[in-house]
């Protein structure tokens, strides 16, 4: 498991699955599995996929549920 800094992280900063993961709260193979689904916003780079820490919180936020 590795030891993550979410404050250190820039919004422009291309994170793996393990970090959207954590900053989504949900297991690693969903957000893989989101991914390939283009659920959420994603980068190829080669074989890699990567995110970048903006576009995860924005799409976090815009996925927010109002109190009833």
């Amino acid at each position: 498991m590795k030891i993550i800094n979410l404050d250190k992280l820039g919004r422009e900063e291309l994170v793996d699955s393990y970090v959207v993961s954590v900053l989504l709260g949900i297991s690693r193979r969903t957000v893989q599995d989101m991914a390939s689904r283009r659920e959420l916003p994603v980068y190829k780079i080669g074989r890699a996929v990567r995110f970048k820490v903006g576009e995860i919180l924005d799409w976090r936020e815009e996925r927010k549920v109002g109190a009833v």
